[in-house]
């Protein structure tokens, strides 16, 4: 049993090396009702590992939010008429994000990405700084819903806009 377990060990070792280790997500349940996904374990009897189906690596901190998400929509409250008068790119690349209105003629910097418990913080007063959080609460195959840090629902899905 002990050569096995130092086997299998060496065998994670070797596949996070090579880059191939996928983060594990998370279903927990809210105190309100519903559910959010995200990639560290829930409080014991809130939830548990779910299983996530082709898509690419989960990256350090941005959790599943690597690579590139438009936010084609925004909205009062999760249900409520969606703006879709103003699409924006988002490109979440480990611990920075960079933002680009899809008008605009060029993207802004990258900004320091901070990955906290149910969503994330963009270190930058334009995104409420490091302080306030975007919080996660539906994120299921290619789209996601983010409560933001000063009210609002902003309606993403991946890849460019």
């Amino acid at each position: 049993m002990q050569q096995f377990q130092i086997m299998a060990g060496l065998l994670l070792a070797a596949c996070a090396v090579a880059g191939q280790v996928r983060a594990e997500v998370y279903r927990c349940s809210l105190p309100g009702g519903g559910s959010e996904y995200r990639d560290q374990p829930c409080s014991p009897g809130k939830g548990g590992a779910v299983q996530v189906k082709g898509g690419g690596s989960a990256g350090a901190a941005g959790g599943g939010l690597s690579g590139d998400w438009c936010e084609f929509a925004v909205s009062i409250d999760e249900n409520s008429t969606k703006d879709t008068t103003s699409a924006a790119q988002w490109t979440f690349n480990g611990n920075q994000v960079k933002y680009k209105l899809k008008a605009a003629p060029m993207a802004g910097p990258w900004m320091p990405l901070k990955r906290v418990e149910g969503g994330f913080a963009v270190d930058h007063a334009l995104f409420g700084g490091a302080g306030r959080t975007w919080r996660i609460v539906k994120q299921s195959g290619g789209t996601m819903l983010v409560k933001g840090p000063l009210g609002g629902f902003y309606h993403f899905r991946r890849g460019a806009c």
